[in-house]
């Protein structure tokens, strides 16, 4: 059985007291996680611990029928990411405060299959730090602006032009989600990142980032 700490353990004790059904005792779970002012990892252990392991399974079969033979295609801990994540886009519907937490769950997925599948083509294609960005922090959507104007023939980037402006403004709803403190997060927000990463038929920036892996070229994203 997994370890739980005495914070997540008080939260679960409280909640239990407080509501009997089921749904309703997870929503009061998740605002007393709120008022912790957590981050999005320790959001995440503490929901994987608290909320049985029936809802979070249920929570992943959805999924899985939403996006189809992408989900098979996602490591672990993204799947743990999106199933958090989508689980508190679920409990959040009638409630304003702590929408933050799906959109940086979803954007942790987001960079984790960024770096699975595009790391392999950046070593190969090294640019230069003035190439990629003038305050030299790196962004995959930088990056990928760059690779296209100095390798304009090479069969990838169509791909991986098509993947830009998604990611661009995925980043932007990260950053409104990392200063939530300053600006709440709105619902519309959340649900303009799960469109984003998600997408409504499951034809998403991780739906996209599966493709690149089997287009002509792809053999340069092999370690």
């Amino acid at each position: 059985m997994r370890e739980i700490t005495e914070e997540t353990q008080e939260i679960a004790t409280r909640s239990e007291s407080k509501i009997d059904p089921m749904h309703d005792r997870l929503d009061n779970i998740v605002e007393m996680l709120i008022d912790l002012h957590l981050e999005w990892g320790q959001i995440q252990r503490a929901i994987s611990q608290l909320v049985p392991v029936q809802e979070q399974e249920a929570a992943e079969r959805q999924l899985a029928s939403r996006l189809g033979p992408i989900w098979n295609n996602l490591t672990p801990e993204t799947q743990d990411c999106i199933v958090t994540a989508t689980m508190l886009m679920t409990w959040r519907q009638n409630v304003r405060a702590g929408w933050q937490y799906p959109v940086l769950g979803l954007w942790e997925a987001v960079e984790r299959e960024l770096d699975r599948t595009l790391e392999p083509l950046r070593r190969k294609y090294r640019l230069s730090a003035a190439q990629v960005a003038k305050d030299k922090r790196f962004r995959w959507e930088d990056w990928l602006s760059r690779f296209a104007e100095t390798n304009p023939s090479h069969p990838l980037v169509p791909a991986l032009l098509d993947l830009v402006a998604d990611i661009r403004t995925a980043r932007e709803l990260r950053n409104a989600a990392a200063h939530a403190a300053r600006a709440r997060v709105s619902v519309a927000q959340a649900k303009a990142m799960d469109d984003i990463v998600l997408g409504p038929r499951g034809n998403g920036l991780l739906a996209k980032l599966v493709a690149i892996r089997t287009v002509k070229g792809s053999d340069q994203l092999r370690k």
